[in-house]
């Protein structure tokens, strides 16, 4: 089985000689099982992949445009602007 196999647009990617650029690896714990968990963010042409994974219960990974993008930043920024804020801890020293 060959890489183009494993998803459509990576056939397509292959074809057209795009190269994936990695963008961010963000490690963190999830919050809700306390496994280990990672963000990635690539760019392959015109497309995002967004990929979520969990080490011990497994990954997936999206692809999709730039409205789609703006969507999920948008998205994202209200998520944060709904956080209580918090106070930074300042240390006596």
């Amino acid at each position: 089985m060959d890489i183009a196999s494993l998803h459509p647009s990576y056939k397509a990617m292959i074809g057209n000689r795009v190269i994936p650029v990695q963008v961010a690896t963000i490690p963190f714990t999830d919050r809700d099982s306390g496994d280990e968990a990672f963000v990635l963010v690539r760019v392959e042409g015109k497309i995002v992949g967004l990929a979520l994974s969990l080490r011990q219960n497994g990954d997936i990974e999206v692809f999709f445009g730039r409205q789609e993008l703006e969507q999920l930043i948008e998205a994202l920024q209200k998520a944060q602007a709904a956080l209580p804020d918090v106070k930074p801890v300042v240390e006596d020293g």
